[in-house]
């Protein structure tokens, strides 16, 4: 056959002329009221050879005008929750009356259940025979507080209480009328389900253990890490070594508990996977109620309880349990029911060898009087006997206890203020190894601030060298250094006893309060470069050039006079100067000169000269006995110093104009602040910048420089910042 499709009756707009051995041609893809023209001829034959009949007369097909409408939604299906609230008087949707015998305990639908439902519906019992029906409207409903349908107790645990929810309409009368589509929910004691069977006894359906939420605060005092021995709290030898005495039996923290809870609880403590100590647990009881302090006893010797008469806690000193200082107010309250969690201890104690009982502390809650129960009846076969409130999860004490926290921050504390750095001279030092002078320089060192009264820490040990110890090295009496308080040098008694302590809590005549550092090495030569050095005046005439150093004095003999300007002789020429004044010269001896020098600094350290030339007043001198006092520049060099004695341009000084013993010093040093107690530390870097003037003109408020060094107006020499 050959079709023909045209949107008009002559055929003029037309697709192309379609060949087909079928019946029947479909156009398809049409719009809405859209008109087709189609003519049908038979053929025989293809191509060329076809013979093709005449068209039949056209017919003509127009589409539907509109689509269809849809179908109407189905329902959603009827979905109905029963519920009751926190206050109802009754936790139970199903209460039980007080009868205790199983074959008449009755059972009563509460009141007090809260309907929510998606549409208007009637809520009929299945569980009571003939029963009407209440009608709920859509969203939320209290339908049950006028009927009193009950049933056996019995036949609530067994098949459980079955309504019948069918959605309604409103009829003409305004009455519900049902449609037909039905829904079912079934109660049990404790909750309701979807569906005709009984929902299952569980704990979790339990109003008893859905409303056990038990919490536990942990409050967090102060840390006792004093490490003084516990048989004498209050030593202050300072010949005591910190190795040796040991660590305080009772240093550790000061914690509280609190618990709330509904019910009492069992609250156990349990200590495990503690290295070098004893893993075991503790458990005592907490009342019920809101904020209530824990009552502690002692496990083992692990925690110290409140009671200083307990027997558990034999060899431990109860007496200084919770001894801290609480301010009230401060942030470091004392705790509620205060006990001390025991730590590994502090300064020279073998941390890595002590018990660290924190990480590994739990606390364990279970109810008491937790048991799952409904109604007085005693059933022969008991479905609630297996079902009871399950304990709560396990308290890690250490993720609410962080002591290193608390450790950084107390560091913070303590240093909030800065450092104040300064240059520590033989002279300010309790002893001095040297009988020649005592004005060398030493070493630096930089003191700190005590935290504020909101502490938390008794101490804040340090240690200075990283060396990872806290008590100072032992150093022999050939080598030893001034540094600290001592009974003699090289005591090594002392040297063991230097507790690094910024707080010194304990009082201790060898506790270091600085970090330091040495600026000379073993031999007394300076490390840091011309830090230190005084170049003023002489303190004696050097009789070899006109112009002496001292801007106070005055040459004490003329000029050009021969003093064996050629060093050959063994002996002076016996010729002393002469005494008085250059006003008024005594007779007996060489002149006075009478002209006042200015400040001519020579380059050289004045204080590593030798100090056994008196310093004179002005106007008299005493001439050294011997050449070996008195060289041609008349001073020594203090042993094994000779190398330092000049100033180097190189240190920040100028010889162009006289400051060639001005320097310039700075330093960084590592400050591992290791407190020990639970093995918590941190390091802080402390900058220190030094600027020295060594003739002096630091001073404010004065026209001349110093004539002379002390050590105590080193403010004029010295400024000292930490950055």
């Amino acid at each position: 056959y050959a079709v023909q499709v045209s949107m008009d009756e002559m055929f003029d707009d037309m697709d192309e002329t379609t060949y087909t051995m079928e019946t029947s041609h479909t156009v398809e893809d049409l719009g809405y009221s859209e008109t087709r023209f189609a003519r049908v001829a038979s053929t025989s034959g293809e191509g060329e050879d076809m013979l093709k009949s005449m068209y039949t007369t056209h017919v003509t097909g127009t589409t539907d005008a509109e689509p269809p409408p849809p179908p109407p939604p189905a329902p959603d299906p009827v979905m109905v929750t029963f519920s009751l609230s926190e206050d109802a008087d009754s936790p139970h949707f199903l209460v039980a009356d007080n009868d205790d015998d199983e074959a008449t305990a009755m059972a009563s639908v509460n009141v007090e259940i809260m309907v929510n439902s998606n549409s208007n519906a009637i809520i009929t019992p299945m569980f009571v025979e003939n029963a009407n029906g209440v009608s709920v409207m859509e969203g939320d409903n209290m339908p049950f507080g006028r009927v009193s349908w009950g049933l056996m107790q019995s036949a609530v645990l067994s098949d459980g209480a079955t309504f019948m929810v069918q959605r309604a309409v409103i009829g003409a009368n305004q009455d519900m009328e049902p449609t037909g589509d039905v829904a079912y929910v079934t109660c049990g004691p404790f909750e309701c389900a979807d569906g005709m069977d009984a929902p299952e006894l569980s704990i979790a359906n339990s109003a008893v253990c859905a409303a056990w939420d038990p919490s536990v605060e942990i409050m967090v005092g102060k840390v006792d890490n004093d490490v003084i021995n516990a048989d004498d709290p209050t030593d202050t030898d300072a010949t005591g070594s910190i190795a040796t005495d040991g660590v305080h039996t009772n240093d550790g923290i000061d914690l509280g508990i609190v618990t709330s809870s509904s019910l009492k609880m069992n609250v156990k403590h349990v200590f495990s996977g503690v290295a070098n100590g004893t893993n075991t647990s503790k458990t005592v009881e907490a009342a019920s109620g809101s904020n209530k302090t824990l009552a502690m006893v002692a496990v083992a010797s692990i925690y110290v309880d409140q009671d200083a008469d307990d027997s558990a806690t034999v060899g431990i000193d109860e007496m200084n349990v919770c001894d801290n200082t609480y301010d009230a107010g401060s942030l470091t309250d004392e705790p509620k029911g205060c006990f001390r969690l025991r730590g590994p201890g502090a300064g020279g104690a073998d941390i890595s060898k002590s018990p660290d009982y924190l990480p590994g502390w739990s606390i364990e809650l279970s109810p008491v009087g937790g048991d799952v129960a409904w109604g007085r009846v005693d059933w022969d076969d008991d479905p609630f006997e297996d079902l009871t409130c399950g304990d709560a999860d396990p308290v890690m004490v250490a993720d609410h206890v962080d002591i290193c926290e608390m450790f950084d921050a107390e560091v913070d504390l303590a240093t909030a203020k800065g450092w104040t750095p300064t240059v520590v001279f033989e002279s300010e030092t309790a002893d001095n190894i040297s009988d020649v002078t005592d004005n060398t320089v030493v070493m630096w060192n930089a003191t700190t601030a005590e935290g504020t009264g909101t502490r938390m820490f008794k101490t804040v040990w340090f240690d200075d060298n990283l060396n990872g110890k806290i008590a100072k090295d032992a150093t022999s009496a050939s080598n030893r250094r001034p540094m600290q308080p001592g009974a003699s040098p090289g005591d090594p008694a002392v040297d063991a006893d230097n507790m690094h302590d910024l707080y010194n809590q304990n009082s201790r005549p060898g506790n270091i309060e600085a970090i330091w550092q040495f600026l000379t090495d073993a031999d007394g030569d300076l490390t840091s470069g011309d830090l230190g050095k005084v170049d003023l005046v002489s303190s004696t005439d050097d009789r070899s050039t006109v112009d002496d150093e001292r801007t106070i004095l005055v040459e004490s003999c003329p000029t050009n006079t021969k003093y064996d300007p050629d060093e050959t002789a063994t002996t002076w020429d016996a010729v002393p100067c002469k005494g008085g004044t250059a006003a008024s010269p005594t007779t007996g001896g060489r002149e006075t000169s009478s002209s006042v020098t200015a400040s001519h600094p020579d380059g050289r350290a004045d204080n590593y000269e030798s100090s056994d030339f008196t310093v004179q007043a002005a106007g008299s001198f005493t001439e050294p006995a011997d050449r070996a006092a008195n060289t041609a520049r008349n001073f020594t060099v203090l042993p094994n110093r000779d190398d330092v004695i000049k100033c180097d341009e190189g240190d920040g000084g100028d010889d162009d104009d006289n400051t060639l013993c001005d320097a310039e010093w700075d330093n960084d040093v590592e400050v591992l602040f290791a407190d020990g107690t639970f093995g918590c530390t941190t390091t802080r870097t402390v900058s220190i910048t030094c600027e020295w003037v060594a003739d002096g003109r630091m001073a404010q408020g004065r026209n001349a420089l110093p004539s002379v060094f002390t050590a105590g107006d080193k403010k004029f020499f010295l400024k000292c910042e930490e950055n």
